[in-house]
């Protein structure tokens, strides 16, 4: 049924379901095509992986990390690399996903701080993980 959606103020026919190997996620049309020269903000690329029978858009990726690509689009522009993604594993969602400009003009514009913080996060979890195996 469309219409109003009360709580967002959104058309019902504009949010849309991503299935991200086997995770749903559902977001507005709106929200996506702020960035349309984004693989999901671009109707043209987006539409390569809907399935009409199912009636969501399907990609065979990386669940933790497609929450902070979903954060892109929902803070207007902000990343963040969850704990215990590499750098590696991150930057190979953001080129997937066409992001490369976006996060490119993001990282140039953070502080140092922030920076430093992303390290630390990864540190910890490097140890976390280390430790783990050290004494399971």
């Amino acid at each position: 049924s469309s219409g109003i959606n009360a709580e967002y103020g959104c058309e019902t026919d504009d949010i849309i379901r991503l299935n991200i190997s086997g995770g749903y996620f559902e977001v507005t049309l709106g929200t996506l095509n702020r960035y349309s020269d984004t693989l999901l903000g671009s109707e043209v690329h987006r539409n390569k992986y809907y399935l009409d029978d199912r009636n969501e858009y399907f990609f065979e990726r990386n669940r933790l990390i497609f929450s902070a690509i979903l954060y892109f689009y929902q803070s207007q522009g902000k990343f963040y690399r969850p704990t215990c993604v590499t750098e590696e594993q991150f930057s190979e969602e953001i080129r997937f996903f066409k992001l490369e400009e976006h996060y490119k003009r993001y990282m140039d514009n953070i502080d140092d701080e922030d920076r430093e913080a992303i390290s630390d996060s990864e540190k910890t979890c490097m140890r976390k993980c280390w430790d783990f195996f050290e004494e399971p």
